[in-house]
This record gives structure tokens, sequence and C-alpha cells, in this order.
């Protein structure tokens, strides 16, 4: 195979192999050309095993506003939005978008929106400690900004009635003479209204259910038994015929553990080996409730093939010897998950130290599996892919916050630059730092309606343009969905592209 190393940050890439095979993974940002396969390689360097809140908030060059150091620091113990977790730290620093807090307990440092903490606490912090110059202007912001916050109505009167103390007239004049009180109710009623918008149909433009059109079939050139016949058992006992070719040439051991839908080899203990071929079994389960697959219907061919070493050097030799994934630059890459143009689904992990982190990838990477089973031969666009994968993982390991932590830091790269980044829709592998955003869609999308989101997908893999997709089968266009998803948490007018994308 031939790389190109690009940038390093954690995506996924898309390329393609001989043969039709596909083959997919989370890793490093590596370009990887000419090819003609989907790989997915996990890269667990950049990857904690804790519940971090990391907001991308000081890059250079991405137009994040000046940090302002804390000194002497500020001792704070507060709860995040949403969460259930107390963090006691001292804040060191702070900008626009928030405040970063080192840890009482760790050497780790937290970064943390304004919009993930308690209004009351956001307003107290300002009013003791970050307005000092005690402006008109100072205040009329810390106003606007407590009237986006969940609670913070009550704190946006307190901000423009110390701004009324400053200047009366100009407040008067910027609002229209009207009191500080009835300004802050304004401000916080129309980001209601926002969110009403958005809940009655995706923004102005969305339909209802009940007029929503449905999907077109699968055509049959499309359809997986269009392209090749499949007994299940026949194809069961190639699968397990190809595993012991593996252990040979391996020269290791493994030990199969069947389940339903998969074939897990591995040679982890028994009680552990159990335990991941059941979170295997509960992955198969929420993904067909959420596409209304029966629950004993198999979407495989055969089974899923699953590979779990216990020694990261027998993961690598299987890499390269049986998947001939050769002159690999992605070094850190923790599995694979090979999509083959015959329907066969192999997925290819170590065993990492970190529960909870092994778990996600598992479930990352057998969701892409289950979606390029899912209804037909077609590949649905990377960012729909990665968005419903992560969704995924964080549906059935929601104590990980690997998904939440994605997901701050790629609100606040939209709220910095007021769009998705790049060529989002149309790229065929989305950036690392796309991976928040496109998974915070996607529970955007679902939350509006999960009836119409699945009909989307449906239409995507019966062949339908994305765009068209979207407007015919979702309801929406792609920039009334866009602004909408923006206003959900506080941004108005989100584009989709960056202007030299576009």
């Amino acid at each position: 195979m031939t790389f190109v190393r690009n940038a390093v940050v954690l995506r996924a890439e898309t390329v393609q192999m001989k043969g039709g095979e596909k083959l997919g993974g989370c890793a490093k940002r590596e370009r990887l050309d000419r090819q003609k396969v989907c790989m997915r390689a996990i890269d667990m360097k950049y990857i904690s095993g804790i519940v971090l809140l990391i907001l991308c908030f000081c890059m250079a060059g991405e137009g994040y506003a000046e940090v302002i150091d804390i000194d002497p620091p500020i001792t704070i113990k507060t709860k995040i939005v949403g969460q259930k977790r107390l963090i006691a730290g001292k804040i060191v620093s702070r900008d626009e978008q928030g405040v970063k807090v080192e840890l009482k307990r760790s050497a780790e440092s937290l970064d943390i929106p304004w919009t993930a903490m308690p209004a009351g606490l956001v307003y107290n912090l300002h009013n003791k400690h970050f307005i000092e110059d005690d402006s008109y202007e100072s205040w009329v912001k810390l106003g606007r900004l407590m009237s986006e916050m969940g609670q913070g109505v009550r704190f946006a009167k307190l901000a423009f009635e110390k701004a009324v103390a400053i200047d009366a007239e100009v407040f008067a004049e910027e609002f229209d003479g009207q009191e500080p009180r009835v300004v802050a109710k304004q401000m916080w009623d129309e980001k209601k209204n926002r969110r009403r918008e958005v809940n009655a149909g995706v923004g102005n433009g969305g339909q209802d259910v009940d007029e929503m059109k449905m999907a077109p079939a699968v055509p049959m050139a499309l359809r997986w038994d269009a392209l090749v016949k499949t007994v299940p058992e026949d194809a069961i006992k190639s699968l397990k015929h190809e595993a012991e070719s593996t252990q040979a040439r391996l020269g290791i051991k493994l030990q199969l553990h069947e389940t339903k839908f998969f074939l897990f080899y591995t040679d982890l203990k028994k009680p552990e080996a159990k335990r991941w071929a059941g979170e295997l079994d509960r992955m198969y389960v929420k993904l067909a409730e959420l596409f209304d697959v029966p629950k004993d219907k198999n979407i495989w061919r055969g089974k899923a093939l699953i590979y779990v070493f216990k020694r990261e050097k027998d993961f690598r030799r299987c890499e390269t010897e049986i998947y001939q994934i050769e002159n690999n630059p992605l070094k850190n890459a923790a599995g694979w998950c090979f999509q083959k143009g015959n329907g066969d689904v192999h997925v290819l992990f170590y065993r990492q130290a970190d529960d909870m982190q092994f778990a996600k990838i598992l479930v990352h990477e057998a969701s892409h599996g289950f979606l390029f089973r899912y209804r037909s031969r077609v590949h649905v666009p990377s960012c729909w892919n990665e968005g419903l994968a992560d969704t995924i993982a964080d549906m059935l390991l929601p104590q990980g916050n690997l998904l939440r932590g994605r997901q701050q830091r790629a609100e606040a790269y939209m709220k910095s630059n007021g769009h998705l980044g790049g060529t989002f829709f149309k790229a065929p592998q989305i950036q690392g730092f796309q991976y928040g955003i496109a998974s915070k869609l996607t529970q955007f999308m679902i939350s509006q309606s999960k009836k119409r989101y699945v009909n989307f997908i449906n239409s995507l893999k019966s062949g339908v343009e994305w765009r068209v997709a979207l407007k015919d089968y979702y309801g929406v266009d792609e920039q009334v969905l866009v602004e909408s998803f923006g206003l959900s948490f506080g941004v108005q007018g989100l584009k989709a592209y960056d202007s030299a994308s576009e």
C-alpha cells in the first residue's frame, strides 16, 4: 500500500483497495493515497482513559480569543452541566470561551466552556474576579452571555443593571429605552423560540413526520443478494476456515466464542472474552432497534468475524502478514474494520489496558460493519458514518465520556469559526476535529425525529444522493439543517463550509 502522510490529528481514513474490499479505522490523520478500502485505525496515543472535557480554545490560526492568565489562581468546585462529576481545582486562565482548570487531585487540566458551568457561578466569577475595569461594555457583554445560558436570565438582568448604573443613556439608546429585566427576558425568549423552531421540525423548513416521504426501495442491483448468493451456513463455515488458517499462519491459538451474530476469536481469558462478545451483541440489538431491523434478523454474511489479541505484537503480525497492511505509518493503530467486497466484515484488535476505551473502539468499528451490511452495498458518506458509529458507542457506554470531550472541542471550533470546517458533507473522509461535529449532528437529527433520521439513512442506502436524501427524506435542505443545528447550542448563522471550500 502507498501512504502519503499529512497532518497529525485524530481522525478516520477512507481509501479503497484492489478487489473492491473496504477497510475502515480511526487513526492519526494520514491521507492514504490511491487505494480501494475503507480504513479505520485507532490512534490510542491521543485518547485518555478518563473523563475529560477538552476544548481547543487557544489554537494558533483558528481565531480563538486571547488567553488571560489568572494570578493568583482561583479555587473552584463545581459540576459540569449535564454531568455528575464534581470538578475541583484552580482556574489558571480564561478567554471568551471559558476557563482552564488545573485539577486538585491530578496533574491534568480541563478547558471548560462558560455554557457548561452553572449560570450563577459564571456570573459570580465575572462579578468578583474577571470584570476589573467595571466598564459598560464588559457588563453588557456578560449580560448577553448570561442570556444564552440555561438558568441565566436573572443573572443577565443583574449584569444589565450594572451597565445601566454606569451609563443609562447609552443603554437606553442601545436597547430602545427598555429596562434591564425586559432586555434580559427578550434575549432569553429569543433563544427559547429558536429552540422551539428547531424542535418543531429542524428550523422553519422541516416536515412533519406524517408528511414524510418514505425512502425508496433498494434497487435490485444494489442489494447484497444480487452480488452474491449466500447460504449462511456455508458463509460461517468459510469464515471459520479462514480463522483457522490465520491461526496456523501466525502460530497462535485463539479460542472461538460464537454468539448469534459474531465469531469472536481471542486468546483472552474465557470470562473476559464472554464479556466482550456480549458487548457486541448489545451493539447489534441497539442498532437493530434504531433501524427497525427485527431483533432476530442476521444482516451479516454469515456472521461478523472478530479477532482480539491479548498482545499488541500478535496484532501487528496479523495486520501485516494476514491483511497485508505493509509500510503502515499508523504505528499506533489499535484496531481495524475490514469491509470486504463479498460482504464479509472482519474486525481486528488488540487488548488495551483501559477497559472503557477498548470497549468504545470495539463498538465503534463494529458499528461501521453493521452500516456497511445494512440494506445494501451503498457506502454511507463519512460524516454520517462516523457520526452514527460514535453515537452508538456513546449510547452503549455513556460512562466513558469520550464522545463528550470530542463534542466540546467541536462546539468550541464551530462557535469560534462559524462553520463545520472544510468540506464536511462532501469529504471522502472527515478530519479528526470533525468527529465531534459528526456525532453531535447525528444526535441532533435523531433527537428531532428518529423516524426521519432512519428514513434519511435508508434513502442513502437506497442509492439516493445525500443532498436529495436530506431534503426529500429527512425534510430539510443542507443549510437549514446546519443553521438549526447551530441554534441548538447557541450559534446563529452556522455555515456548512468555510468560504475557501464552498
